[in-house]
């Protein structure tokens, strides 16, 4: 038998639990929670037939807008391929 005159503590033992932290997961899960929320808020404001009128108009606005620009390339073609003409007809009249 072994006398001790001190008492000698035992080793300390911990309940540690690694955690694995994954950022992506964590991006992921507040996207869906912030989409989850705009539908939600969108679900309440939506009236059925609300924005047609409004649709239209900028639909309308964007066919006129699209249908100038269209005129205005062709245009600036037109004058181009003329004046390359022109240039060609006045140089080969020129020195032929």
């Amino acid at each position: 038998m072994v006398f001790r005159f001190f008492k000698l503590p035992k080793h300390r033992t911990f309940s540690y639990k690694p955690r694995y932290y994954d950022p992506i997961k964590d991006e992921v899960e507040e996207r869906k929670r912030l989409i989850e929320q705009e539908m939600k808020a969108e679900q309440e404001s939506y009236v059925p037939g609300s924005s047609i009128r409004g649709n239209m108009r900028r639909q309308i606005r964007s066919a006129r807008t699209d249908a100038k620009k269209n005129r205005m390339q062709s245009l600036f073609i037109r004058l181009l391929l003329m004046g390359l003409i022109f240039a060609i007809l006045y140089f080969v009249q020129r020195y032929l």
